[in-house]
């Protein structure tokens, strides 16, 4: 269980010049993170001094391996979303009252809390939200640059495919209309064929896989496929 005292005389310090930070992706704090909750791990399978009163000297070991690890993450300055979070983890398992919160706040569990919803208390809520947000940050950038790059190339395409039908379809006779049919079903071919290019490039997004469907021939099975594939690759498969 959490000590309820802060750093005092018996905690061990970080090396000197171990909280000088100078890595843009927060190495050191995420190392010394690692250690803490290495340390708690350790702790949690330690008996509790049968004396009932201090630690034992394997507790009070361990105890300083968190205190020096959060040492080293109070003084350091976060350059990330992830350093941050780290930080306020940190400070959440002095906060937060219940017994049960020890745990999930040093195995960073936003799950365990969130579920909980408005059973917390507003301050727990405003530190949950906080954590919420800086994990949202840290989530994978998708990189659309190749599917925008193809939408835009074909969008103008699929706009004059209709408009050169229509056009056709409006001229006043009969053999204006055959005329511009007959060249409308020569030209047909290259705009199945740029729809057939825009359709073979990998959707990046949800978002993007809905128009891809939308572009698609709906008795094309190739389209199916693609859309296919894209869907299980979205969802975490093979694809």
């Amino acid at each position: 269980m959490r000590r309820d005292t802060t750093m005092g005389t018996d905690s061990t310090r970080a090396p000197e010049g171990a909280t000088t930070f100078t890595n843009n992706d927060d190495a050191a704090i995420i190392a010394a993170w690692d250690r803490r909750a290495t340390a708690f791990a350790t702790l949690q399978e330690l008996p509790d001094n049968p004396r009932g009163e201090g630690e034992t000297p394997e507790r009070h070991a361990q105890w300083a391996i968190v205190d020096a690890a959060e040492a080293e993450i109070c003084t350091s300055v976060a350059t990330t979303a992830r350093g941050a979070e780290i930080q306020l983890w940190c400070a959440a398992v002095y906060q937060f009252d219940d017994a049960e919160d020890e745990g999930p706040c040093y195995r960073a569990d936003l799950d365990f809390f969130t579920a909980q919803g408005d059973r917390r208390d507003w301050k727990d809520r405003l530190v949950i939200a906080a954590l919420g947000s800086l994990r949202a940050m840290q989530a994978p950038k998708v990189d659309t640059t190749v599917w925008d790059a193809a939408l835009a190339e074909y969008e103008p395409i699929r706009k004059r495919w209709p408009e050169d039908f229509d056009e056709g379809e409006a001229l006043p006779t009969r053999e204006e209309r055959d005329a511009a049919y007959k060249g409308f079903k020569q030209r047909l071919p290259e705009y199945q064929a740029a729809r057939d290019r825009f359709m073979a490039v990998p959707a990046p997004t949800i978002g993007a896989l809905a128009i891809k469907m939308g572009i698609a021939d709906p008795v094309d099975d190739d389209h199916f496929e693609l859309c296919r594939l894209d869907a299980e690759r979205l969802a975490g498969g093979a694809a």
